[in-house]
């Protein structure tokens, strides 16, 4: 998945979408964020920062 956003950037903006969707349970965006806090692919660095940076701005992130 990290490979395909950053060649499809209409992939990434779905992605981010659906983080920012209040449908994503505020559980599951708990385990979507310490997965890209603590065990962050190889190359995914950028990926991660933004997933937590635009995670942060979603309506259920506590």
């Amino acid at each position: 998945m990290l490979k395909y956003t950053k060649v499809n950037k209409e992939f990434k903006a779905f992605i981010y979408k659906r983080i920012w969707s209040e449908t994503v349970l505020a559980e599951r965006w708990q385990k979507i964020l310490k997965k890209a806090q603590k065990e962050c692919p190889n190359g995914g660095k950028e990926f991660c920062a933004e997933i937590i940076r635009v995670g942060k701005m979603a309506p259920h992130y506590q």
